[in-house]
């Protein structure tokens, strides 16, 4: 069986996304695509206001406007 992740939606329900859909989607970007178990998740996460101590299901840093779109299409079709 293919491992999964699970990710909160906007609305705060959980959703299972595959592995092989986050392969996918991190094969689209040419910024980093940063998962809850990777090095460096801690600092990605990091904000400017500490009251906001989130743990996103992933982080994507974005290297310009097209990783922003494939994102936006990414997250409303397999998280939505």
């Amino acid at each position: 069986m293919m491992a999964a992740h699970k990710i909160k939606t906007r609305n705060g329900e959980e959703s299972v996304v595959p592995e092989d859909d986050i392969r996918k989607f991190k094969e689209r970007l040419r910024g980093a695509l940063v998962l809850p178990a990777d090095t460096g998740y801690d600092e990605a996460r990091k904000v400017y206001n500490a009251m906001h101590d989130k743990r996103p299901g992933l982080i994507v840093q974005a290297a310009g406007v097209a990783d922003v779109i494939a994102t936006a299409g990414w997250s409303s079709i397999s998280v939505a």
